[in-house]
C-alpha cells in the first residue's frame, strides 16, 4: 500500500522536524 508508506514517510519527517525545532531553542 504506497499510501501506508507514504503515512510512515510524512509521520517520521514530522518527528526530525520537530527534534530540529526542539533543539535551535
Amino acid at each position: 500500500n504506497p499510501n501506508a508508506l507514504d503515512v510512515k514517510v510524512l509521520g517520521d519527517f514530522d518527528h526530525v522536524k520537530n527534534s530540529l525545532a526542539v533543539d535551535d531553542e
